[in-house]
C-alpha cells in the first residue's frame, strides 16, 4: 500500500531527497515515514504538510 505522503509528494513532483533537504531531514527518514516504519512527531508532520502545501490531516490521518 502506498502512503498518502508518497502520493502527495509524487503528485507535487518532489523526490524524497528534495523533501528531506527542504526539511533538513535525511532521505532515509522520509523513506521510513512513507513505509510506516517511523511515526514523526506532530511538529514534523506539520512541517512536512506545510512544505507540501497541504493540511496535516490529509497526509497523516488515521484510517
Amino acid at each position: 500500500m502506498v502512503s498518502r505522503l508518497t502520493l502527495v509528494r509524487e503528485a507535487m513532483g518532489i523526490s524524497q531527497t528534495e523533501l528531506a533537504h527542504k526539511l533538513r531531514l535525511t532521505q532515509g527518514y522520509i523513506s521510513n515515514i512513507e513505509k510506516g516504519h517511523r511515526n514523526p512527531s506532530e511538529d514534523t508532520q506539520r512541517r512536512i504538510a506545510r512544505t507540501l502545501g497541504v493540511e496535516r490531516e490529509i497526509i497523516f490521518r488515521e484510517d
